[in-house]
């Protein structure tokens, strides 16, 4: 059905603009004719989805076409009980899990089964089980995180402070000088082989598994900040707010790298 709302939710606000030109584009007579296939319900709801819509909801052509949802006085009565019904209908949610422990704004969060990674403002990186319902702190920066992410053996994260830190269930904390400025994006790839892009401009690869503090590759492609980083198989590609091009690079020939200008 066109007009089949989400249960228990609002519309999300990205669709709210194509819904109202669609509805100026489709005249009343029309509104009304796809209205008659509602049931008292579904009418209300979408009666108050906006003025438009309201008014159309409650014309006598809809009303006088299909006798059957009622007329005159039943019609007033059944609007009458649409605030409650639609604000009940709409504003329902559910909590299903509360967990806490930042002081500060949350920059990242990721899950993996039964546990929630969150990186933060107030510089650290936090490891919750919701089967358990316990949390702690793993990481620990000197500036806010810009990310943290799972990796095979265990969490990684960077941060403003320009450290990129491995953590590992069985071994300890390694941390790392990664940049030379704060760090702006990290991605991982195949085999523990995590990017990051920093305000630098360079763009560096690093072995997880390894203990060796240098990184595989490092590459000065851009003046500006990585505000762009992504990969897929075996490439990376990278962008800079400061410049109108991509560099491209594979992993396994990565002193070869595509710049594509836009």
């Amino acid at each position: 059905m066109i007009f089949d709302l989400p249960k228990y939710r609002k519309p999300p606000i990205r669709h709210l603009s194509d819904s109202k030109k669609l509805m100026q584009s489709l005249s009343q007579n029309l509104l009304c004719e796809i209205f008659s296939y509602l049931n008292l319900k579904e009418l209300i709801i979408v009666s108050s989805t906006c003025r438009r819509l309201s008014k159309i909801s409650e014309s006598d052509i809809l009303w006088t076409t299909t006798p059957d949802k009622g007329s005159g006085a039943a019609r007033k009565t059944i609007f009458s009980y649409r605030g409650k019904i639609t604000s009940r209908i709409f504003s329902k949610t559910y909590q299903i899990l509360f967990l806490s422990g930042h002081s500060r704004a949350i920059n990242s969060i990721k899950v993996n089964q039964h546990k929630v990674l969150t990186s933060s403002e107030d510089s650290s990186v936090r490891l919750f089980n919701t089967k358990k319902l316990t949390g702690k702190k793993i990481l620990n920066h000197s500036n806010s995180v810009i990310s943290a992410k799972f990796w095979e053996k265990g969490v990684v994260s960077v941060s403003a402070d320009r450290c990129l830190k491995i953590w590992r269930k069985d071994k300890n904390d390694v941390s790392i000088t990664a940049h030379k400025a704060g760090i702006t994006r990290l991605r991982l790839m195949e085999n523990n082989i995590a990017v990051t892009g920093g305000y630098d401009g360079c763009v560096k690869l690093w072995n997880l598994n390894g203990e060796n503090k240098n990184p595989i590759v490092a590459s000065q492609d851009f003046a500006g900040d990585i505000s762009v980083l992504e990969c897929f198989g075996n490439f990376y590609a990278s962008c800079s707010g400061g410049d109108n091009a991509i560099c491209l690079r594979d992993v396994e020939r990565p002193t070869n790298p595509t710049r594509f200008e836009m």
